[in-house]
């Protein structure tokens, strides 16, 4: 027997309603009136269209979940959840908080990460190459500086045994004015003479000096590292040496990036483990039984080509000189021997008609690359010293000189 409710008072509907089965609501109009069937929510308010159409859109667009197996005894498939998707640039705000020293506790309040997160952070950076530093609880960017142990390559020769040793420098990967066909052709004749090591004094790429903005075929760090991997030979057996110069750190005080490094990286990432990196500006390497300083200087030219080689020869104390010195940045081939060193200021493969070029004093730079060729004795000196400068033009055609 459905039970009243309190009659609804209304001066246009006067009617009883009652609760019906299911939770229906029915009003029992008078005699020759109309009854209407009323469904309710659970809080009195009536169920209107709006209300079940709201419900129906609910219902198809909510995923189905199986709680119970479909069969007996049949396991319930485990929910497989998405791995998460590495940011690629998952160390940028890291780097964009510490490019000011801080303290570890503000760089934890900065980056919202406990300690043990924020230092396992900073290992991955420096482990992919950037050049965050960590001392005494402070965090900040610091370019590597020039590393003065002496670092071995390759075994050491046989005595007597001539050695040979290529050296390209200066190569401005990722600009318009960087000589690619000539610089391919150099390394294949280093390597026809019998090369496997080739060494580089720096400014592997151009860097993102602003007045070179508009010389560049290749922009950023990956890019330009790129043409280095396409223009440098791949052949068998041969190894690059490089270090960095001013034009690559412009990439580091940019974006905090180790350049030799990242370009070594870069290499062995993309199938190539033929380059080494040994720092930025400076690097002693042991190679073929000699002693040699790779070096990148700052400053430019002075009146004679030889005087900056000179004075960096009067500076080596007697217990660091190396037997060989070589020097880019100047992109001029000078060589002296001095205090029992042969110092080699490098040519380049960077064009004359750059930005740098320009600015340079006493005319073109020198185009090309070394060859060097030595024999050692026994205690380790070097004897019959040999430097073959294999010089290009920027341009090289015939002309006819009429007669």
């Amino acid at each position: 027997m459905p039970r009243a409710l309190p009659r609804r008072r209304s001066a246009c509907w006067p009617a009883t309603m009652v609760i019906g089965p299911a939770g229906a609501a029915v009003w029992v109009q008078p005699a020759g009136t109309v009854s209407v069937t009323v469904q309710f929510r659970p809080d009195g308010i009536p169920v209107t269209a709006v209300d079940e159409h709201r419900e129906r859109e609910k219902r198809q667009a909510a995923p189905e979940f199986v709680d119970e197996p479909t069969c007996p005894g049949e396991p319930v498939p485990p929910v497989v959840e998405p791995e998460p998707v590495p940011s690629p640039n998952r160390f940028a705000a890291l780097l964009d908080a510490t490019r000011k020293t801080r303290s570890l506790s503000d760089l934890c309040d900065a980056l919202d990460l406990a300690p043990g997160k924020l230092r396992s952070l900073i290992d991955e950076a420096r482990a992919a190459g950037y050049v965050l530093h960590v001392e005494h609880d402070q965090v900040g960017w610091r370019t590597p500086e020039p590393l003065d142990h002496v670092q071995p390559i390759g075994v050491p020769p046989v005595v007597g045994e001539r050695q040979r040793v290529g050296v390209i420098s200066d190569t401005h990967f990722g600009s318009k004015y960087c000589l690619r066909a000539q610089l391919r052709d150099c390394v294949e004749y280093l390597y026809a003479a019998g090369v496997r090591e080739i060494l580089h004094p720096g400014d592997v790429l151009d860097g993102c000096y602003r007045f070179a903005r508009y010389e560049w075929t290749h922009s950023g760090i990956e890019e330009q590292t790129r043409d280095a991997f396409e223009t440098l030979p791949a052949l068998p057996g041969l190894t690059y040496h490089i270090i960095g110069g001013n034009h690559d750190e412009t990439f580091s005080e940019a974006v905090g990036v180790d350049v030799p490094q990242y370009v070594a990286t870069y290499f062995r990432d993309h199938g190539r483990g033929d380059v080494t990196a040994y720092g930025n500006r400076g690097a002693h390497v042991k190679i073929r039984g000699a002693h040699v300083h790779l070096w990148h200087p700052r400053g430019g030219l002075a009146y004679a080509n030889s005087y900056g080689l000179q004075k960096k020869v009067e500076g080596y104390s007697p217990g660091e000189k190396p037997q060989i010195m070589l020097a880019g940045h100047w992109h001029r081939y000078c060589a002296i021997y001095e205090r029992g060193i042969h110092a080699i200021a490098c040519p380049t493969f960077h064009g004359g008609l750059s930005s740098f070029g320009k600015s340079l004093k006493g005319g073109a730079p020198s185009l090309g690359g070394l060859l060097l060729e030595w024999e050692t004795t026994e205690h380790g000196t070097i004897r019959n010293f040999a430097s073959e400068f294999r010089a290009y033009f920027e341009r090289e055609a015939p002309r006819e000189i009429a007669t």
